[in-house]
């Protein structure tokens, strides 16, 4: 057996057939636990790239077992696929969307590299041409793998090469602003960090049974957790195996109350793909940034607890304080997790959708300040800054990966004074100019709701996020019976993405062609947008417009479509003049810094 780290160029670069036995499960990784991520640790890693000119840090990608065999066609190098075939087959598809992509923007060097580590070259394939790809998935997939490679059918093989193209497109977009030299550089960048910075462990097999390796690899340890070691040292510290100074017996829970809850919700692991964590090693690492005012390390809270312990020790703070005050703000964790704090439940339930676990520690200190309990409106002028910084960039597909150190910035200025709090977060966040930390004015919200396809280009739950709290926007200046909605709820095109049947284009047309694209880009524009309880059966959603506004009219509880079914007709006009009023509604739910003080 051989272990060895190597990046995709050095698994791909040469001549190579790895196939996936038919014994092995089919591919199953989807977008929210494992494509999404995956891409964030790609394009966080080609931004410091770019801002650094070089990054010689990495991404830990996962490990891969795979036993070599015979050659089989020409000289190319065989074997089979033990564990990790459905990180390999991700890696796959993710490097040939990119390479498609940066082929269409005419950055055809990137992408020349990328298609070497993608298909081998036809002097070495032979008869069969199924030899030209570098992973063969199971008899399952098959062809919707060659079918993904060739941009056809519909599968999660499939759905995963087209998300990898579509967000691929958009990061480009973003980083070039138009320039073709800016898209190359950009290209350049995202190329190096899929082909030269992603690590993965790969153990090649000898002689080994490769049974047993599998057996080995996939069986279920119990690792100590940080938590159990803070947990350990705490009733250590306090003597709880013992009668105290007090002469009183202490009780586990009296300490450490994390495991007594009946229905698990601290040992639950949460988080995406390869980080998964039990809840309370998430939040205690929460926590920790939350008292020590820095961000700690994963896999560090332990160390940093010990020395945060001592420190509480020594002005003369108790371990019996220290866990006390651990139990008080997990509470106030739980209550922000579960969005059960009275009044901000819409706000809460946004950062979750928004995946903003980051700025938890930021959270817990304006939710549990004493002096903004105090003065409910600087509070709420707080969370609405938050709220409007954190959806607008979300909108305008701008990156998340510094919110963390945003977070911790804001806490210590925060910690200095506990006055003028809100003023303290607008005068910050409204004052950054780079692209990581700027606050989109209302021309680039404006810009991104009118002209962006949001379908295509965010996260579906993000999408129905925004719209949903446009509903409730308008439900309150109703006084409806029924004061709010269910989170629930499905978007659904008004003019349908399969069109061509029963909504043709206005005669006249001049270029049919074009006119088909704009239409295409329209309809995945907000204002084509809307929500439904429930799903449409496809075969009405694609009917004309005087059927299915009958249909969306049943959606009678939904304020949002109650003046979108009174009109006649619906076109790429109506559809822009909708997104303009949408933009509206929008701007006043997350106003820009200088309206939040009104």
């Amino acid at each position: 057996m051989e272990t060895n780290i190597l990046t995709p160029q050095d698994i791909f670069i040469q001549p190579v057939r790895y196939d996936i036995p038919d014994f092995q499960r089919r591919y199953i990784w989807k977008k929210e636990h494992q494509w999404e991520p995956l891409w964030e640790d790609v394009t966080d890693i080609a931004l410091r790239i770019l801002e650094n000119g070089s990054y010689n840090e990495k991404h830990f990608l996962g490990a891969v077992v795979l036993q070599p065999k015979p050659g089989e066609t020409g000289d190319i190098k065989s074997g089979i696929v033990i564990d990790g075939q459905q990180r390999l087959t991700t890696l796959q598809l993710m490097m040939d969307a990119v390479q498609e992509v940066l082929e269409a923007n005419e950055c055809n060097a990137e992408a020349k590299k990328l298609r070497n580590l993608i298909e081998n070259d036809e002097v070495f394939i032979g008869s069969d041409q199924n030899y030209k790809f570098k992973i063969w998935p199971t008899v399952f997939d098959r062809d919707a793998f060659q079918d993904a490679m060739i941009n056809e059918r519909d599968s999660l093989v499939v759905q995963a090469h087209e998300f990898f193209k579509a967000q691929t497109q958009n990061w480009l977009d973003s980083e070039s602003n138009g320039s073709l030299e800016s898209g190359r550089t950009a290209a350049d960048a995202l190329g190096k960090a899929i082909r030269l910075r992603l690590d993965i462990v790969v153990i090649d097999l000898g002689s080994e049974d490769p049974h047993l390796i599998f057996e080995t690899m996939n069986a279920r340890g119990t690792p100590l957790l940080q938590s159990d070691m803070v947990k350990n040292n705490i009733l250590y510290e306090a003597n709880i195996l013992t009668d105290n100074l007090k002469g009183k017996r202490l009780k586990k829970s009296d300490l450490w109350s994390f495991d007594e809850d009946p229905q698990g919700y601290w040992t639950q692991e949460i988080g995406r793909g390869f980080h998964r964590r039990p809840r309370i090693d998430v939040f205690l690492n929460h926590w920790l940034t939350f008292v020590n005012k820095k961000l700690v390390r994963q896999s560090k809270e332990f160390e940093t607890f010990q020395k945060y312990s001592k420190n509480q020790q020594d002005i003369g703070k108790s371990i019996e304080d220290v866990a006390n005050n651990l139990s008080t703000i997990g509470a106030k964790y739980r209550e922000i997790d579960e969005c059960s704090i009275s009044g901000f439940e819409p706000f809460l339930h946004r950062c979750k959708v928004m995946n903003l676990g980051a700025i938890t520690p930021l959270l817990l200190w304006l939710l549990q300040s004493k002096t903004l309990q105090e003065d409910p409106k600087v509070l709420l002028n707080c969370v609405r800054v938050l709220d409007s910084f954190f959806v607008r960039r979300a909108v305008c597909g701008m990156h998340a990966r510094i919110y963390a150190n945003i977070g911790e910035r804001l806490l210590r200025m925060l910690y200095e004074t506990e006055t003028a709090a809100d003023q303290i977060l607008i005068d910050y966040l409204s004052t950054q100019k780079s692209i990581s930390e700027m606050w989109p004015d209302d021309e680039q919200f404006k810009e991104r709701i009118l002209d962006a396809p949001l379908y295509r280009w965010l996260p579906q739950n993000r999408l129905c996020m925004v719209l949903i709290a446009i509903e409730d926007h308008i439900r309150s200046t109703k006084k409806p019976l029924i004061d709010t909605i269910s989170r629930d709820m499905q978007i659904e095109h008004v003019m349908p993405v399969a069109w061509h049947t029963n909504w043709p284009l206005p005669e006249g047309q001049l270029d049919v062609e074009i006119a088909a694209g704009k239409r295409d880009n329209a309809i995945h524009t907000i204002g084509n947008l809307t929500l439904v309880s429930s799903p449409l059966n496809p075969k009405l959603s694609n009917k004309k417009w005087k059927i299915k506004k009958e249909i969306l009219e049943d959606q009678e509880a939904l304020f949002i479509n109650k003046d979108l079914v009174k009109l006649e007709h619906w076109d790429e006009q109506s559809i822009r003049e909708r997104s303009l009023q949408l933009y509206e509604l929008a701007r006043i739910i997350w106003p820009h810094a200088d309206q939040i003080m009104e």
